[in-house]
């Protein structure tokens, strides 16, 4: 019996490593749906270019967002954007018609536009799909940000503008009751095992 349970709590903590990896592994993301706002359900990524400290430094005067996509279907993307991480904060919404393919979608925020939430170097962004189809499109890889410092023009080149880019990461997920669950109970039949072998 002993033996039956240890072995059983080797596969359960067996089969939670290789389910969290290959979900860290997967090549692409879907973005979400969501038709009707207020969503909850956006794709978040954080952005902070202070953590850690970037060779140029926020404030930035503009600010270019890359979010390489894969379009299965003709669809329309939302990139809400928020002053804060974590999706919190002030935000406005960038929105555009793609068609099918891969592409790397680009958006520009400009000092003096209202964009300063994200100019201080500190936000994050949502992406979510107005479509019906829940798998649209795919995020390929996460999102970058460029902020660039110094005196900058858009669509002109400058000696004086300096860049930096770092790429969004999601926000920490919070394991789900089951996998909490799931671990617990693998690690108790490896210990009442071992406890009953000692004995």
């Amino acid at each position: 019996m002993k033996i039956v349970l240890f072995r059983l709590g080797i596969s359960l903590a067996l089969m939670y490593i290789i389910a969290v990896q290959g979900a860290a592994d997967a090549a692409t993301i879907p973005i979400p749906v969501c038709n009707f706002p207020p969503c909850n359900n956006d794709l978040v990524f954080n952005f902070d270019f202070t953590n850690p400290p970037q060779s140029v430094p926020p404030p930035y005067v503009l600010m270019n967002l890359q979010i390489p996509v894969n379009v299965l279907e003709l669809n329309a993307i939302v990139v809400d954007l928020f002053s804060g991480l974590d999706a919190n904060g002030p935000s406005g919404a960038f929105i555009g018609g793609v068609g099918p393919g891969a592409q790397t979608l680009s958006f520009l925020l400009g000092s003096g536009q209202g964009f300063e939430g994200q100019l201080d170097g500190i936000f994050s962004i949502g992406l979510r799909s107005e479509g019906t189809v829940a798998t649209a499109i795919e995020l390929v890889s996460p999102p970058l940000a460029t902020g660039s410092a110094g005196t900058c023009f858009i669509g002109t080149p400058s000696p004086d503008c300096f860049s930096v880019t770092i790429s969004g990461v999601q926000p920490s997920i919070v394991p789900e009751p089951t996998t909490f669950l799931l671990v617990a109970t693998a690690f108790a039949g490896i210990g009442w095992a071992k406890r009953r072998t000692l004995k």
